[in-house]
């Protein structure tokens, strides 16, 4: 399985869309690296649980999405080519953080329709 997603992800030039409840795979971390510094134009989308239900997973998706360059103590991640949507029950931001949330939201749904 683990040789799938690596062949996928070195094959993908415009679009990733990435759905996985336990995001901590660190050989899938590199690949997906290497693929965003190959290409450019290469954008990813990731939709992953927020609250993993093994212990310590949390800690390990943490550790891979930071290692993806975003920051992972924020309730909106800005980023022009890597977007995260979580599975699962949110924890509720602030009002105006709800907003940059839904606008957020909008731009990944386009993402995932123009591919």
């Amino acid at each position: 399985m683990l040789e799938g997603y690596r062949a996928a992800i070195r094959r993908a030039k415009d679009f990733l869309y990435l759905e996985n409840q336990y995001f901590a795979n660190d050989a899938i971390v590199a690949e997906l690296l290497q693929a965003l510094r190959r290409h450019r134009e290469l954008q990813l989308i990731l939709v992953i649980n927020q609250t993993p239900n093994i212990p310590l997973y949390q800690q390990l998706q943490n550790k891979s999405i930071k290692r993806l360059g975003l920051d992972v103590t924020r309730h909106v991640i800005d980023h022009p080519r890597i977007g995260v949507l979580t599975a699962g029950p949110q924890i509720t931001p602030p009002t105006k953080v709800n907003c940059n949330r839904v606008t957020f939201t909008a731009r990944l749904a386009l993402w995932m329709t123009c591919g």
